[in-house]
């Protein structure tokens, strides 16, 4: 009986998704049996590490390691948000704007701070941007804020506030405008692990579904359309391009810039897993891109669950040298990508020229590129 190449490498990577699989159960009862030994350890990351529910939340240990970073930019949120009073957040997040007109205001935010309040125990009482629009209106003298545009607490950059509910309902329907049009008003910058493998500088479609897979909710590249899916609300078509910006070979990383035009259900994420360059950080989509004697290859994901992140060696030793708590529990590396640029047209009127709105890196993020010998001139 005669099997195309496709037929047996598909049947090959099951059995490695499978032996993959096996090998993390090995190795977790060895720790249990001997102990969690740095030399056990292939990963430079805890288990705690940038942990989200299916809720989209970060775990406070991936906050509390973005806190004890130094050198943050004075106007960013203090990211120990706990121990700070609702008067200094309100001064952080007043500091933070980057742009205001009649419509609505830009803020910067770091990673760590959430938009609408977190629904997890471990972070009740923390303060939200939602909690500090009463006194902004009141600075700014506007009436009737509200969020326009979110961002989830695990990324950083830019989020929208609108004047008023007539605002709220123009940014909507330029968002709808651009997503339906397949216009790319989502920029985001990226340190991944490897280098994309799908085509650079090119617009790009797939098809994203939302599926329940490893006790969790996560997204799924598929090949094809489904209008059942569809028409759930459980796939989405996304239009994105790629752009390498700057690669250190030796260390296996690179600078990349992802623009797209839905950025929900970790999309980006999504799809540089898929592409073999997750995202520095990433432990729950980064286990889709596995090695076999240095060369990467995609797997299941319904195969391999999520874990945390898995890097190359030169990689590990490199941020361990810049943080030498990385290996530490109650430390973690935040998610690496800040949504750095938002592309408006049609707004606020359908004859409007087109708004770019921009907001610098963090200087930690700033900081990590130089010490991975990544360019940095690329970032604004």
């Amino acid at each position: 009986m005669k099997c195309s190449y496709r037929t047996l490498l598909n049947a090959f990577q099951r059995c490695l998704g499978h032996a993959l699989i096996l090998d993390r159960r090995l190795e977790h009862k060895t720790t249990l049996l001997y102990g969690s030994k740095k030399k056990l350890s292939s990963n430079c990351f805890e288990n705690k590490a940038q942990s989200r529910t299916r809720s989209g939340t970060s775990s406070k240990s991936a906050t509390s390691k973005v806190s004890s970073i130094s050198n943050r930019p004075e106007n960013y949120f203090d990211l120990d948000h706990k121990g700070s009073t609702s008067a200094q957040f309100i001064e952080a997040a007043y500091k933070s704007i980057v742009h205001s007109d009649d419509d609505i205001i830009a803020l910067n935010k770091p990673v760590g701070v959430s938009v609408h309040g977190s629904r997890s125990p471990s972070q009740a009482g923390s303060s939200a941007v939602i909690d500090s629009l009463s006194e902004l209106s009141r600075r700014l003298q506007t009436p009737d804020l509200e969020i326009g545009l979110s961002l989830k607490s695990f990324y950083s950059g830019l989020i929208l506030i609108c004047k008023g509910s007539k605002s709220k309902g123009k940014l909507d329907l330029a968002l709808k405008f651009a997503a339906s049009q397949k216009l790319q008003v989502l920029s985001y910058l990226v340190i991944s692990v490897g280098i994309p493998t799908c085509p650079l500088g090119t617009d790009l479609s797939t098809y994203i579904r939302r599926e329940f897979l490893h006790n969790r909710e996560m997204s799924v590249i598929q090949e094809q359309n489904n209008n059942t899916a569809r028409k759930s609300g459980s796939m989405m078509l996304a239009s994105f391009r790629v752009q390498t910006l700057s690669t250190n070979e030796d260390l296996g990383v690179s600078l990349v810039e992802v623009s797209i035009n839905k950025d929900k259900w970790e999309s980006v994420e999504t799809i540089l897993s898929h592409w073999l360059s997750p995202v520095l950080g990433d432990n729950i989509y980064s286990s889709r891109a596995q090695y076999l004697m240095g060369v990467p290859f995609r797997t299941s994901a319904h195969t391999v669950p999520p874990t945390q992140q898995r890097l190359p060696a030169r990689l590990q030793a490199a941020l361990e040298d810049y943080d030498p708590g990385l290996t530490e529990t109650s430390r973690s590396m935040p998610l690496c990508m800040h949504r750095h640029k938002i592309s408006l047209s049609r707004f606020p009127r359908k004859d409007s020229v087109p708004l770019i709105l921009t907001a610098p890196l963090p200087l930690h993020f700033v900081s990590l590129l130089k010490h991975l010998g990544l360019n940095t001139k690329y970032v604004h």
